[in-house]
């Protein structure tokens, strides 16, 4: 049986890389500005409005199996407030939140029928990570608002931006968004609370044939995904390894235009959990008592907040003034 983890504080399972990124993206100049009007953008909205006509609400008379892995995810990660549930057709593994006050949350029909619940348990943990970890401001950033200023659409109820905040902005935002995804690996993790079925559903992002999905190969992975980490490459292969994992090549060729990864390779992420799980830290963090844990608030939002923040991940308020 899964262990509820009341209080859990992002900091339990924060990624030093997450940590290290994000102090290096609090010191671009302007980004407060942004952040103080992203919380009260339309966007949210019209987006929303568009899941409830294009996609499936996930209830609970619907789909209770996968509902009621939700509540159960919810649970485990200490949700006050669980975010809406979506699905649409699309069949491979993916999942995403958008919004800041009120979250909602998509996982593909791939997932639902790929995956064994375990598995399942493991992507919707990683997807309520972001919420949990207040990662909701500058995730929609990286996502959806970047993109948009890049391409010179206006968004409604956002100050125009200059090309130069945007050009200094992109980069250290974009390397924190895949950092932080090793984060959201953590969660993921302790929501399912079953080792192997993390990595399966990690590797499941790798691309595994149907017909092979029940054979066993985490070991293998896991080998390769070592492998990959201790290499040590030749400096100019070095420099396009580095390239590699934050630029898609393959898109860059058929698209003519670079367009910066969202995520970390598979690889990466599994080599990462597994030095988490292999550390200790997770059976330690899963074993301690739950009860005597201090929490911290946003003054303006009441969401939990890390002291060590400038801003608050959930409504952009200065965590100095809280």
């Amino acid at each position: 049986m899964s262990k509820i983890l009341y209080n859990l504080h992002p900091s339990e399972y924060e990624h030093p890389l997450d940590r290290e990124a994000l102090k290096a993206l609090e010191k671009v100049s302007g980004l407060a500005t942004i952040l103080t009007k992203l919380s009260d953008s339309t966007m949210w909205k019209a987006m929303r409005i568009q899941h409830a006509g294009e996609k499936t609400r996930i209830t609970g008379k619907n789909f209770k199996r996968v509902f009621n892995l939700f509540e159960k995810a919810c649970e485990i990660l200490d949700f006050s407030n669980p975010p809406e549930l979506y699905t649409g057709w699309e069949y491979h593994v993916s999942a995403n939140v958008f919004g800041i006050e009120e979250p909602v949350m998509y996982i593909s029909t791939g997932c639902i029928d790929i995956l064994d619940d375990d598995q399942l348990m493991f992507i919707i943990g990683h997807e309520l990570g972001h919420i949990k970890s207040g990662h909701l401001l500058y995730y929609n950033l990286s996502h959806y608002i970047v993109p948009l200023l890049l391409s010179s659409v206006p968004i409604p109820n956002l100050p125009l931006i200059g090309p130069v905040l945007v050009e200094s902005l992109k980069y250290p935002l974009y390397h924190w968004n895949r950092m932080q995804e090793l984060s959201c690996d953590r969660a993921g993790l302790l929501c399912c609370q079953n080792k192997k079925s993390a990595m399966l559903a990690l590797i499941a992002l790798s691309g595994v044939p149907l017909k092979y999905i029940e054979e066993d190969f985490v070991d293998e992975f896991i080998q390769q995904s070592q492998a990959f980490v201790r290499d040590k490459f030749e400096p100019a292969d070095k420099i396009i390894k580095s390239f590699s994992q934050a630029y898609s090549f393959d898109r860059a060729i058929y698209q003519g235009v670079l367009i910066p990864k969202t995520h970390p390779f598979p690889v990466l992420r599994i080599a990462r959990i597994n030095e988490w799980i292999e550390s200790g830290e997770y059976d330690k963090l899963i074993e301690s008592a739950r009860d005597k844990l201090e929490r911290n608030y946003c003054s303006k939002c009441k969401s939990l907040i890390n002291k060590e923040d400038k801003f608050c991940g959930n409504c952009g308020a200065v965590i100095g003034s809280n």
